[in-house]
């Protein structure tokens, strides 16, 4: 559940030539402002110091970002392992990138099979253009798929497409009610009873696709364990495109906020205010049937309302 090594998410910027029905950050085409990549490289050399070795660029679409490239080919000379989150439209500069060792892992978003992912994304060809990106990158890349309730009965249809077309490993990711979702019917959090099908669907695709690794982000609630106030770091760790610093999960409260990438950035240990909400998360989460776990801690985080910054 909580990354095992230590994982910085950059959203360099909510710039994306799509405009999704469920994004969780409001991003689309009008949004040109970006955080530049010496802003960036400067605040993931301090994070590198501090124990961090993964770093997920995800957006907006981050092939969109002016520097994309030099960004990469920075947080890989720092030392990082470098991921991407894509739509797949820029499969070319993808691949380039895979090929010359500053991408180690590539993640392409779908969103069910093509009359349905086209929808979501609201772009005729997409789901055709992402499926191209996964079949160059065969074998060195997977898939991250949002799920909602009107494509669950469709998730094994997919997944004989996905593993047909060289996905590695695909990653069930059950949508969160935010940013765009609010809006649009059908984007709506999957309940329970939907939590636990997911997981069940997930267990029969691993054993009818054995060469493709299966991850859900959701889990039954009696498997939460809980987690001990220890001085760990923050992961995964959030830089959002404004600079500011947040735990586990795009979106959560200001209340929140562990600092900012424009100021020195301490060591970004757990604070005892953070560490009492994710326990009581785990013990509220522990009596469901299944839960998406760190959108129920966004969840709960936004029912506290505001609070006092956690950091400066």
């Amino acid at each position: 559940m909580f990354a095992a090594d230590k994982t910085v998410h950059i959203h360099a910027s909510q710039l994306c030539n799509f405009r999704c029905l469920h994004c969780y950050s409001l991003s689309g085409p009008g949004k040109h402002a970006h955080i530049p990549a010496d802003a960036l490289l400067g605040a993931t050399r301090q994070l590198f110091g501090h124990g961090y070795r993964r770093a997920a660029l995800s957006g907006g679409e981050p092939t969109l970002h002016p520097e994309f490239a030099r960004l990469c080919r920075g947080l890989k000379a720092q030392g990082f392992e470098v991921s991407v989150i894509s739509n797949g439209w820029q499969g070319r500069d993808l691949g380039a990138l895979v090929r010359e060792g500053s991408i180690d892992v590539v993640g392409l978003s779908f969103d069910g099979p093509e009359p349905l992912h086209d929808r979501i994304r609201v772009k005729p060809g997409a789901f055709a253009r992402v499926t191209e990106t996964l079949q160059a990158l065969r074998g060195r890349a997977g898939a991250v798929v949002s799920v909602t309730q009107g494509s669950l009965p469709s998730l094994p249809e997919l997944v004989g497409h996905l593993a047909g077309a060289g996905a590695s490993w695909v990653q069930f990711h059950p949508i969160s009610e935010v940013g765009r979702a609010r809006e649009n019917a059908g984007m709506t959090e999957l309940p329970e009873e939907a939590l636990m099908r997911l997981i069940l669907i997930t267990n029969l695709m691993r054993s009818l696709y054995p060469g493709v690794r299966f991850h859900c982000d959701a889990v039954p609630g009696a498997a939460l364990n809980r987690v001990e106030a220890e001085a760990g770091l923050v992961s995964p760790l959030v830089i959002d495109s404004d600079g500011t610093l947040l735990p586990y999960v795009h979106g959560m409260p200001g209340w929140t906020r562990l600092g900012t990438i424009r100021q020195p950035i301490p060591r970004p240990s757990v604070p005892s205010q953070l560490q009492a909400l994710v326990n009581d998360c785990l013990t509220r989460c522990r009596a469901k049937a299944a839960t998406s776990f760190f959108q129920d801690l966004h969840d709960m985080a936004m029912e506290r309302g505001d609070r006092p910054a956690l950091a400066g």
